[in-house]
């Protein structure tokens, strides 16, 4: 009940930013908006009624739509307001408005995180499962049961870490010189000072061991978010760079996920469709609203990618097909284009059912 007291707001925030910006788009544009509706299926209630758009919250909350006079039979004396009668670029605007509104959604969130909680970084702490009996660390510890949480370099400036590669890279480009670990008893609070070890990793260790002979195995409790303060002056520009690198590595992502599906029918064991979704949501809100907020932001720009794709039923595949218009200055059938919408739509359906099994899989 949790995952769904916290997925369904999240969710429904987001299509509704995304639809409020098609709402807008088309209304500006001079086309006649019939129904503003949060989510699908049988209506529950009719919100209000400017007159002329009808705003309605319906019974599934999976989705969201706005639906614009053209997409059924059009009456003689409307269809000047009618979506197929205007002009390419008003259509490429109504249709790419959702997109920047989660753009923009992703953005007023990222703001709102660094002016009242500080810059997110990512920490792990590396619990210290095993150490072999020819370890350098064996007469160092204090503890059986310790935690790696960083190390100081050479000018006694400590780090904390961000992954375990990070560690494992340390050590392995200092392997014969003396280095400075920060370590903590397991569970023992992430702000307290750390105890402070000097070890010299192994260049030669045993082919069954590592430099520091021990074994390392985070769990998803050895993630932490920390957050540092941001200047005023700085909290536009590092709003826009944060933005930008999360945008760049849903694209990334997004690349990766389809080349692996399509081109070696693999589905990638991290991809998350909404059992996922919803599960993660409910465990960055158990996090707290800072980390939330970060997440929430994270899917408003997953949900635009996603929508840029030139997938039919998407709002990049009807992008698509004025994109074609445009270059041989011709529509496409109606017919044609509604079956390949409808086909589109079938192939997601079967996707998000397919990374809904590995979700069940991996969550439950």
């Amino acid at each position: 009940m949790s995952v769904l007291l916290t997925f369904i707001p999240v969710i429904s925030l987001l299509i509704l930013v995304h639809e409020f910006g098609h709402l807008i788009a088309a209304k500006l544009t001079g086309m006649k908006v019939e129904e503003f509706g949060l989510g699908m299926g049988p209506r529950l209630l009719k919100v209000w009624n400017d007159g002329e758009t009808v705003y309605t919250i319906n019974a599934l909350p999976i989705g969201g739509y706005v639906k614009i006079l053209g997409e059924d039979s059009i009456p003689e004396n409307e269809k000047e307001r009618s979506f197929s009668s205007k002009p390419l670029w008003a259509r490429a605007l109504v249709l790419s408005a959702g997109i920047f509104m989660n753009y923009v959604l992703a953005l007023v969130l990222i703001f709102g995180l660094l002016t009242f909680a500080g810059e997110p970084t990512l920490q792990v702490v590396l619990p210290i499962s095993s150490i072999t009996e020819s370890s350098p660390l064996n007469d160092t510890l204090t503890t059986d049961k310790m935690v790696i949480v960083g190390y100081k370099d050479q000018d006694g400036i400590a780090h904390t870490l961000q992954s375990d590669m990070e560690f494992i890279d340390y050590v392995k480009e200092n392997a014969g010189t003396s280095v400075s670990l920060l370590l903590l008893e397991d569970g023992a609070d992430i702000a307290n000072t750390p105890t402070e070890i000097t070890v010299i990793p192994r260049k030669n260790p045993p082919s069954d061991e590592g430099a520091l002979g021990i074994v390392i195995e985070p769990t998803p409790d050895s993630y932490f978010m920390n957050y540092t303060e941001v200047k005023p002056l700085q909290i536009l520009p590092k709003t826009f760079s944060i933005t930008h690198n999360l945008l760049k590595a849903m694209v990334v992502g997004m690349y990766d996920m389809f080349s692996n599906l399509f081109l070696h029918g693999v589905v990638p064991s991290d991809i998350a469709g909404p059992v996922g979704i919803a599960k993660l949501t409910d465990q960055a809100a158990k996090q707290g609203l800072s980390y939330l907020t970060q997440f929430t932001a994270l899917i408003s720009l997953n949900l635009a990618v996603l929508n840029l794709l030139p997938i039919p039923a998407l709002d990049g595949g009807r992008l698509f097909f004025v994109l074609i218009e445009l270059v041989t200055r011709k529509k496409v059938p109606q017919k044609i284009e509604g079956w390949l919408h409808t086909i589109g739509l079938l192939l997601l359906f079967a996707l998000l059912a397919l990374v809904s099994i590995v979700d069940i899989k991996r969550f439950f």
